[in-house]
């Protein structure tokens, strides 16, 4: 707390000063100037004491030990009040290693006054350390609450949006870079078991394909897994408001509690103000602490009752002693009130930081998982489809390597280009923009997200690859529009994902490829019809191949785009089929 607000300074200063004049002037009716002298001379230095502390508390010591010098007699409460407002001042301002001091400095001044008088000396002891205690409690609660506040400015200046997608990229290159040491390692050993393969055609050296394949396949289907499921929810923070730091009930049954028994005690005779007044006093500062921690309506009616209570037992027992006690009673619940309005303003700074935080991270788990859901989309295109055709053609290789030794060093050829690829689209994977319908960066497909695609190109590519697989694909290409971007890519999805599941499940069957752009209508369709025996496939090593997660993520990017997809037996076959409703049209296709 650097310093107080003007107002509160001019309030206190009002304060002691007219505490001072006003027990002056009952101590010294005739001489009213040097009351007023007197009252002016606190008043400044309590307003000193909160622009420089120090200054202002010499100037309240050199006041004590001037009305000492005076004569006037120590019982006299008139500096008490310009005392206790300073040491809750300075306790408030700086550091309790260093606001300590005043405490000795400002009990010497009194004992001085007091002539050193050693149960003076121990009461003022106590009555000097409580206000300086309230002023670091609140001090402390200060600083929280400055905390709390620059927390919330600070994260008020965070784009929630901009660190989502910052946290969605270092998880994507993290994420991305792992999937390629794991994935990439099986697939590199695969190209290297193709290589030895190709020189001897040795069984051992076919089956560590097939080995490095199925642990590819593995390690694969539980990544893809991994990526798919679904963060953590934490619960959003409550925003019923700051909760008081006491209830109210027991601080009010205390009260009125202390005050029946002090009125009892009172009316009996068992209350004696030279044995009782020092723990009275420890108790009325206790209570007004707790009652002004608690800051309700109910707590402070009960603290005027309690204060109305000692004071009236006060005047009628020990009227001497009223200052003291008002003092014991004012102090600590002003500066208890003053501690809850910043514990109240802390708690609303921590609910904008709580509910900030919560929507930052909100965005950043939104962010992350959908970019995780991307990356085992474009992990499944890149790898789960290369290799298990690199594991089909060491499956043809094997059965070819006696009777076709040039058919089985063509399968292991085939391995090694799409191996090669498979390398190639892994190592693209981290590099991708954040979209969703944005597939591989591959060679043959080094456009930007939003620049044109042929699609008749990049359909027979994926035709082409099926063809030296093994199927026997046809094509029926109706492409008069050319596709908007995204919804080409769309498609070249569809196609892909439909030609590698014939190939794992109806291998040697007949296949149709459909795509279809129109005005209003944006098509994919992959048809096969039954598989036909081929020595070289094993189907239950194909069926073994998938992740299973392929249509899943092709039926989640159609429906984001309000499309269809059909998946569905046919009877003799299969049918995969993705319809759009088309975007707006380009420019007229130049291919067909």
């Amino acid at each position: 707390m650097a310093s107080l607000p003007n107002r509160v300074s001019w309030w206190l200063t009002a304060v002691s000063a007219g505490w001072a004049g006003a027990l002056l002037a009952v101590e010294w009716p005739d001489p009213g100037p040097l009351s007023v002298g007197m009252a002016a001379w606190f008043g400044a230095a309590t307003w000193l004491v909160t622009r420089w502390p120090w200054l202002g508390v010499a100037l309240t010591a050199g006041g004590v030990l001037a009305l000492g010098l005076m004569g006037l007699p120590s019982e006299n409460a008139a500096p008490l009040g310009p005392v206790l407002i300073a040491l809750v001042t300075i306790g408030c301002l700086l550091s309790p290693r260093v606001s300590v001091w005043a405490v000795p400095a400002l009990l010497a001044a009194t004992a001085t006054a007091a002539h050193w008088h050693l149960p003076s000396v121990i009461f003022g002891l106590v009555l000097l350390v409580l206000p300086w205690w309230f002023g670091v409690l609140v001090r402390g609660r200060d600083a929280r609450r400055r905390r709390a506040a620059e927390d919330a400015r600070r994260l008020s200046l965070v784009n929630p949006s901009a660190r989502a997608r910052q946290t969605a990229a270092t998880e994507r290159v993290e994420v991305a870079a792992a999937a390629f040491t794991v994935i990439g390692d099986a697939v590199r050993q695969m190209t290297e078991s193709a290589v030895v393969a190709r020189e001897s055609l040795e069984p051992t050296a076919i089956d560590a394909i097939h080995r490095s394949g199925e642990e590819a396949t593995q390690r694969l289907r539980t990544l893809l897994v991994l990526l798919r499921e679904e963060p953590h929810v934490a619960d959003p923070p409550s925003d019923a408001g700051p909760a008081t730091p006491h209830s109210a009930p027991p601080a009010v049954a205390a009260l009125l509690g202390g005050a029946a028994l002090l009125a009892i005690a009172a009316v009996t005779d068992l209350f004696e103000p030279d044995r009782d007044g020092l723990w009275v006093a420890i108790a009325a500062a206790a209570l007004s602490w707790w009652a002004g921690r608690a800051d309700t309506r109910r707590t402070s009616l009960a603290w005027l009752i309690f204060a109305a209570t000692i004071l009236a037992v006060i005047a009628i027992t020990a009227p001497d002693n009223l200052p003291i006690q008002i003092a014991m009673l004012v102090l600590p619940f002003g500066a208890a009130v003053a501690w809850s309005g910043q514990h109240a303003a802390e708690a609303v700074h921590l609910l904008e930081v709580a509910l900030r935080q919560a929507q930052i991270e909100a965005a950043e788990r939104i962010a992350v998982s959908g970019e995780r859901l991307h990356l085992s989309r474009d992990l499944h295109d890149a790898a789960s489809h290369a290799v298990g055709t690199m594991m089909m053609q060491a499956n043809a290789a094997g059965v070819l390597r006696e009777r076709d030794p040039d058919g089985a060093r063509a399968a292991l050829d085939a391995v090694l280009d799409i191996g090669r690829e498979a390398t190639v689209e892994l190592r693209a994977i981290s590099n991708l923009p954040t979209r969703p319908d944005v597939p591989l960066r591959t060679p043959t497909h080094p456009s930007g997200p939003d620049d044109p695609i042929d699609l008749t190109h990049e359909v027979i590519r994926l035709v082409e690859a099926a063809r030296r697989a093994g199927s026997r694909v046809t094509t029926d290409l109706d492409l008069r529009t050319d596709a908007d971007p995204a919804d080409a890519r769309l498609l070249l999805r569809v196609v892909r994902e439909g030609l590698a599941n014939v190939e794992r499940h109806a291998p040697g069957s007949e296949v149709t490829v459909e795509a279809r752009v129109t005005g209003n209508l944006a098509l994919a369709r992959v048809s096969n019809g039954p598989a036909r025996p081929d020595p070289r496939h094993h189907s239950a090593m194909m069926a073994n191949i998938g992740s299973g997660l392929g249509l899943r993520g092709l039926r989640e990017l159609v429906d984001q785009r309000h499309g269809e997809l059909s998946a569905r037996e046919t009877g003799s076959g299969f049918l995969l089929c993705a319809t759009l409703p088309a975007r707006h049209a380009m420019t007229p296709a130049v291919g067909s």
